[in-house]
């Protein structure tokens, strides 16, 4: 089961679904949601319904939670990493930013 606050949520299902994962459900909160515990609570109750188990979200969703308590499913965070390969990447970004 998938939730997430984010600007674009359609990419990150997309994602998650070109990874091979069975998406059974998911929730659309908006970009920088801040989470409340009944948020948890009907994130849970859909994961449960649609027979998921375990809830996966973004990182930046899954800072959003810090300090609050953690549901019944296992949780996890999908990791985005940037590798830049073309050493020429940063000159090209900066050329007009530094001098």
């Amino acid at each position: 089961f998938l939730f997430s606050g984010i600007g674009n949520p359609e990419y990150f299902e997309k994602i998650v679904r070109q990874y091979g994962l069975n998406v059974k459900g998911a929730l659309r909160f908006r970009d920088h949601h801040r989470y409340t515990r009944r948020d948890i609570e009907r994130i849970v109750k859909n994961a449960k319904k649609s027979a998921s188990e375990i809830i996966l979200t973004t990182e930046k969703d899954l800072v959003r939670l810090s300090g609050m308590e953690e549901p019944d499913l296992p949780l996890f965070a999908l990791s985005v990493r940037l590798e830049v390969k073309d050493k020429q990447f940063f000159d090209i970004l900066f050329k007009d930013i530094l001098p």
